[in-house]
């Protein structure tokens, strides 16, 4: 994620479909940022020297990324990319804290958002160290089934579009792997895809292997 000037407090701008949502605004080093999402999807993740992709999180439309900002000196610990056209609402680090000040329940909103992120943190590093293969794209499938879900007559359809090498990139497999897991879920009827569109169809046999 670029460091980013950013215009007046909650100042919009569109972020194209596989772009960095920061590249919104004109890049100005040195000052700081913390964007509001307000449509869409955007991925936060990290790269290693290898080029080998470990995604963060999933930024929900209407959710907020670039927290770093808030504390003195912190760069960021990833990069963002929309994955859907988006709209984003950048604010730098003085103009926030000056809205903390002047609307508490701002500040409280954002630590309830920082609590949340916390816990869903604490249970994927648990889910990363403790649990066997199929057992994280279970859980993975089931995450997304949750938030993302669209039911259908055929099942649970996730309406969003990721390709494989994310699905594994989420929770710390290799392309090939994910690939090998979903083949065996669909052969066993739990789940059917289409490239890159995946329908739940026995979530409760995810529960079990989760």
């Amino acid at each position: 994620m670029k460091t980013t000037r950013a215009g007046p407090a909650g100042r919009g701008a569109p972020a194209k479909k596989g772009k960095d949502p920061c590249d919104a605004c004109d890049a100005r080093e040195g000052a700081a940022l913390c964007g509001s999402q307000t449509a869409a999807l955007i991925k936060v993740s990290r790269a290693d020297g290898n080029g080998r992709e470990q995604i963060l999180r999933l930024v929900d439309p209407g959710g907020v990324l670039g927290e770093e900002a808030l504390i003195e000196g912190a760069r960021y610990v990833g990069s963002a990319l929309a994955l859907e056209d988006s709209q984003v609402a950048f604010a730098s680090r003085e103009q926030l804290l000056r809205l903390f000040e002047t609307h508490g329940g701002m500040a409280v909103n954002l630590l309830l958002h920082l609590c949340r992120e916390l816990v869903s943190t604490q249970a994927n590093l648990t889910r990363l160290a403790l649990a066997d293969a199929r057992s994280r794209m279970a859980g993975l499938l089931l995450e997304l089934g949750r938030r993302y879900g669209q039911p259908t007559p055929e099942g649970m359809r996730l309406s969003l579009q990721v390709s494989r090498g994310e699905l594994a990139a989420m929770v710390g497999l290799t392309p090939e792997t994910a690939m090998r897991l979903l083949s065996e879920f669909r052969d066993a009827g739990i789940l059917r895809t289409n490239r890159r569109q995946v329908i739940l169809v026995r979530p409760e046999q995810l529960e079990v292997l989760s």
